[in-house]
């Protein structure tokens, strides 16, 4: 009776560690958060930015390192974590809208179709402005440290920490 009891606690805590390293696998490909907005658009924001996610009074704000964000909440169909190994092309053809902040200078945004944004200093003056199909590149090298406002027409304003 005793042998059957323990080869069952054996194959239990088996079968959980087994689980439990199932999931830590799973856990280390997850690299983004996911908004998908009932509009259609669904703007993604890289875990290694760091992104943190509140809800304030009716609406849910994303900030992170790179960016931040604020939706109302009946505008948001849901948000999760997923992985960047769908690739590009799945990603341009849902509407996904990727935005990078890298060395605090360039701001790359890649999504499907025609790309037009604005920058706009704390003061509202328009900083730079671009278009282009699949990725837009914007350089904010030349600039100041301070807040900064990024447009992306048809898609969402992010707020924009130049250090």
């Amino acid at each position: 009776m005793k042998k059957t009891l323990l080869r069952t606690l054996c194959c239990v805590l088996c079968a959980l560690c087994a689980s439990v390293l199932s999931v830590a696998r799973a856990a280390d490909e997850v690299t983004r958060l996911v908004m998908e907005l009932r509009n259609g658009n669904t703007e993604v924001f890289e875990l290694a930015d760091k992104p943190v996610v509140t809800f304030e009074g009716t609406q849910v704000k994303v900030a992170s390192s790179a960016a931040s964000a604020a939706y109302e909440r009946t505008d948001v169909k849901n948000f999760h974590f997923d992985s960047s190994a769908t690739g590009l092309n799945n990603a341009q053809a849902t509407g996904t809208l990727t935005l990078r902040y890298t060395d605090n200078a360039t701001v790359t945004l890649t999504g499907a179709g025609q790309l037009k944004a604005a920058l706009y200093n704390a003061e509202g003056k328009l900083v730079t402005r671009g278009a282009a199909e699949g990725t837009l590149t914007l350089s904010l090298a030349g600039c100041p440290a301070g807040v900064y406002v990024l447009n992306v027409e048809g898609h969402h304003t992010y707020k924009l920490i130049k250090r």
